[in-house]
């Protein structure tokens, strides 16, 4: 179970799209093209029918994904890319039935496992529009990259505990005031919605 988890953690950094080393989450990922003509574009009210949420977009950013037929989970947003700036919204099935305080653990492991060192980690009671949530705060150094790297990500389960819910910023310290206020625009607008 744990492996699995591992695996879902490594998959919601990297949009559910081909596999990548899991030390892109610091710093390198998404890679280049992500926001290329050949990928989904989604801007202004965006809702995923395959695990039934919903959020804005704000006004002069798109959110893009793989086309099909890739599982559709969500969308990333690249806020700059150098240095890497990067927000992610994810769905995905909580397929070994984990509690939310054995999911965060595995995210942590894996947030410790793509680092060179962890400096802080905070974690703090959320919401994820109706969801009770879990929001843990990780700051690190990363292999091969100058500069302090946080890790932001606000996690939630359905009611049913079948769907993990992610809203994930990964950014450099000296960004994160001004990206976290993009992310917190979006948390405001989150919702659940039809899964269809």
């Amino acid at each position: 179970m744990k492996l699995t988890l591992a695996i879902v953690f490594g998959l919601l950094s990297c949009l559910s799209l081909d596999a990548a080393p899991v030390a892109d989450a610091c710093g390198a990922w998404p890679q280049p093209g992500f926001d290329g003509p050949t990928m989904r574009r989604f801007v202004g009210d965006y809702a995923n029918p395959n695990y039934g949420f919903a959020v804005r977009i704000p006004d002069g950013l798109a959110g893009h994904d793989i086309l099909a037929p890739a599982p559709h989970h969500g969308f990333g947003i690249v806020l700059q890319w150098e240095p890497r700036a990067y927000i992610n919204f994810d769905g995905s099935y909580n397929a070994a039935e984990s509690p939310l305080a054995e999911i965060e653990a595995s995210y942590l492991k894996s947030r410790r496992d793509e680092s060179e060192r962890v400096l802080t980690v905070q974690r703090e009671s959320a919401k994820l529009g109706p969801l009770n949530a879990q929001r843990i705060v990780v700051r690190r150094t990363c292999k091969g990259h100058a500069g302090t790297f946080v890790a932001d990500e606000t996690l939630a389960l359905s009611a049913d505990q079948r769907i993990l819910y992610s809203a994930t910023l990964l950014t450099l310290e000296e960004r994160f005031e001004r990206d976290r206020a993009v992310l917190s625009e979006m948390l405001k607008t989150w919702r659940l919605s039809a899964i269809r």
